[in-house]
Formats: C-alpha cells, structure tokens, sequence
C-alpha cells in the first residue's frame, strides 16, 4: 500500500467516522415524521388570567412593597424617574420624552392589561421588558404605577 493509499482511506475512515456522529443530529424529532411537524420541546405556557381594570389597584400596598419599589427604580427610573413623572436622568435624551406616569389622564386612559403589554412589549421609544422581567414582576410594575397616581394626590 503506497501513501496516496493510506491518505484516502484514512479520509474515507474519518468521513465515515464523522458521518456517525454526525447522524443523530440530522434524523428527524420524535413525531415529526407523523404529522409533518416535529412537536414543540417548549413546556405549555401558562394561562394567567387578566385582571380586570383596576383589580392590580384593589392589592393596595402590592404596588408600594419593597421589590415593586426596587424594579421600578432598576428597569423605569432612568427615563420615568423615581417618583415617575418622566424626568429621569436619561430622559433629556429621548425624544418623544418619557410619559409622567402620575398623570390622571395617562392613569384613566390605560387598563391594566394595557400598562402590562406596553412593559411587556415596549410602546413608541420603550422597550419591551417581557425577556427580561417575569411576568409577576411585571404585575408588581403595574400596581406600582397604580399607586403613583395615589402618591402625586
């Protein structure tokens, strides 16, 4: 057996070698071939019923509790500032400027499901924060910005 043997066999053997690792990976997810699609790994999402308008406002001190206080001033701060009227030390910067949260207008006008979809997908300049924060906490923003509205009373 002359070099150019040993080479192309020694190829073939770990073409051949890398073939079987390799297979695993290509063949289909279980069921896929049933029913066209293979099924979705993700767990089920949760169904979480949607409060009402106002009942996030009905859990009272929720809003005002410790961690709701500490997201807010980590995630809404900058632009809402602390006591959120949108004069958060990044809000010079933004164009449109960030909403005051304290006004009766922007607190009639919203639902709480609507206030949850904006922090959870973002709306105009804001960003999404539904990746970043669960949605329970997420519940703990909307009932603190409920109790903004209270505090500027």
């Amino acid at each position: 057996m002359n070099a150019r043997s040993l080479i192309r066999n020694g190829c073939t053997a770990l073409a051949a070698g890398a073939l079987l690792f390799a297979l695993p990976a290509l063949a289909p997810a279980p069921g896929a071939l049933e029913g066209g699609l293979a099924p979705d790994p993700s767990p089920p999402a949760r169904a979480r019923p949607v409060p009402a308008r106002g009942d996030l406002m009905e859990l009272g001190a929720l809003g005002q509790g410790p961690q709701a206080e500490k997201l807010f001033k980590a995630q809404c701060a900058p632009c809402h500032g602390a006591k959120g009227r949108g004069d958060g030390p990044v809000a010079a910067a933004l164009q449109p400027k960030p909403t005051d949260l304290t006004n009766p207008e922007f607190q009639a006008g919203r639902t709480d499901e609507e206030l949850r979809e904006a922090i959870t997908s973002g709306k105009g300049a804001m960003p999404g924060f539904g990746k970043v924060i669960a949605p329970d906490e997420i519940d703990l923003l909307v009932a603190h910005v409920r109790s903004l509205a209270q505090e500027k009373k």
